[in-house]
């Protein structure tokens, strides 16, 4: 039987309403990312390696819950995806370079700007 608070039990009193609410989120807001602090974005693979061991921690000390990890997680994830992405294309472009190929993506740039060159109707079919 649930204790009761005058008319209402715990769950319907409306003064306990508050403190309910709270105990069904974990209490207070846990995480130690805010939204105002400054978070530089990481740039190489070591960063993210960096970023996920301190959130690990972050996670056993009960500092961020567990649910936002994951969402960083998924996200860090993502970047390294792109990160290795970035770095395969980058050293593509090297051997393509020493070899003194193009690729078909570099035969439509300006080579000084790097912008795309106009081309004329129906040339790229």
């Amino acid at each position: 039987m649930p204790r009761v608070y005058g008319d209402f039990c715990l769950f319907h009193h409306p003064d306990k309403e508050r403190a309910r609410i709270a105990r069904s989120r974990g209490g207070s807001r846990r995480t130690v990312f805010s939204r105002g602090a400054e978070f530089k974005a990481p740039k190489t693979v070591e960063d993210v390696v960096a970023v996920v061991g301190q959130l690990c921690v972050e996670v056993h000390q009960d500092l961020v819950d567990p649910k936002h990890a994951q969402v960083i997680g998924s996200l860090l994830s993502v970047l390294v995806s792109a990160l290795e992405t970035a770095e395969q294309g980058e050293l593509l472009r090297s051997l393509e370079q020493k070899a003194g190929l193009l690729s078909p993506m570099d035969r439509l740039r300006d080579p000084e700007t790097h912008r795309f060159l106009p081309t004329p109707k129906g040339e790229l079919q």
